[in-house]
């Protein structure tokens, strides 16, 4: 977490206002996880605060992936409120996800899984992103 990003912790509590991509290729959808986890997510992060979740998503896309959308059509596709924790903290978050298509030209559809730093990235069937 950043100085910027709209997360703040309140004693047992923890807010996070996030954005997601649903990037999609050729029927798959590109999901990222840390290395030394299990759990599965589209890839995106934390909205700084004033800035739009356009503007948020543009960047998180190049920070993580190098993947340049400016110049691309995009939509939004979900806002979702979510709840979830564990015995430590719990969590509320805002997500908006917005859906990319991407093309044979890109780079990241050149394999079916990488991995940069710490993240690895895998394409998934669309029918099969449920189960994860």
């Amino acid at each position: 977490m950043e100085k910027d990003d709209i997360s703040f912790k309140a004693e047992k509590y923890y807010f996070n206002y996030r954005v997601a991509a649903y990037i999609e290729y050729k029927n798959k959808i590109l999901l990222h996880r840390p290395y030394e986890t299990s759990y599965w997510n589209l890839v995106g992060g934390r909205v700084k605060y004033g800035e739009d979740t356009k503007t948020a998503i543009i960047r998180e896309l190049k920070e993580e992936i190098n993947f340049d959308v400016e110049d691309r059509k995009f939509k939004t596709l979900l806002f979702q409120e979510n709840f979830f924790g564990n015995e430590k903290v719990d969590c509320h978050e805002l997500l908006v996800v917005y859906h990319i298509k991407v093309n044979s030209k890109d780079e990241i559809t050149q394999q079916d899984e990488f991995t940069l730093g710490e993240i690895v990235f895998k394409w998934f069937d669309k029918e099969d992103v449920k189960n994860y």
